[in-house]
């Protein structure tokens, strides 16, 4: 608060040992637990919000209330990727670099991931890309309403439908159901013409969000990804 920057983007560590070996050489006990990381980032919100002059933006970045990624919030125009919020979208972005990630055409395309890899590719003329994915209209789709949920905060049904010619509630009526515990929770609103999220919801939007991901309900199982909180 006192450095004062324009922007803030605040994470929690992320135990992710079976992709960052290092990790292992942390002790469990030595790192706050799910109740006290929580409590840290509250305390951090709360000083940021009602006396840094921050706005809370998405599920994780602070901003100046004059900056324009929360004049982006307030009406409604913020985008979001991989690499965070932003007040630009763009159908296209092109990773240089050792294991970057574009999108192109609706692909994701990921660099080789060492430095060897890279020049090797690059001193035989060829690109450096290591793997890729392009998405179908199922995860056209989902992206569209996880990121409405994570920059607006709200699904709009009509919106939704003048994008895909397909009925949100019906194409979604699975998740529907299961959005009732976080309704009951009073963390989301659920009408007729859309889902809205709640104050308190917001700290959990990456959990509401996880029911739109289908790729990621198929790893639950596994429980190889690092905990929201």
């Amino acid at each position: 608060i006192e450095l004062s920057p324009d922007r803030v983007a605040l994470f929690s560590y992320a135990k992710v040992p079976w992709l960052k070996p290092h990790q292992k050489r942390m002790k469990e006990e030595d790192i706050p637990d799910v109740d006290e990381k929580f409590a840290i980032f509250l305390s951090a919100r709360k000083l940021l919000t009602e006396e840094g002059g921050y706005t809370a933006i998405g599920m994780d970045h602070f901003a100046k209330n004059q900056d324009e990624i929360t004049v982006a919030l307030n009406n409604k125009s913020l985008h979001r990727n991989f690499m965070g919020y932003t007040v630009q979208s763009t159908n296209h972005y092109i990773g240089f670099g050792v294991s970057s990630i574009g999108y192109v055409q609706q692909s994701f395309i990921q660099n080789v991931k060492t430095l060897k890899d890279y020049y090797q590719a690059l001193d035989n003329d060829e690109l450096p890309v290591d793997r890729g994915i392009s998405l179908n209209e199922d995860d056209l789709i989902r992206q569209w309403v996880i990121y409405s949920l994570m920059c607006h905060f709200e699904v709009d049904y009509q919106k939704f439908e003048d994008c895909f010619q397909i009925s949100f509630t019906d194409y979604f009526s699975e998740e529907m159901n299961e959005l009732y515990p976080f309704v009951e929770d009073d963390l989301i609103g659920v009408t007729k013409d859309q889902i809205s999220v709640k104050e308190k919801g917001t700290l959990f939007i990456r959990n509401i969000a996880m029911l739109f991901d289908k790729y990621l309900k198929n790893k639950l199982k596994e429980r190889r990804f690092s905990q929201t909180i």
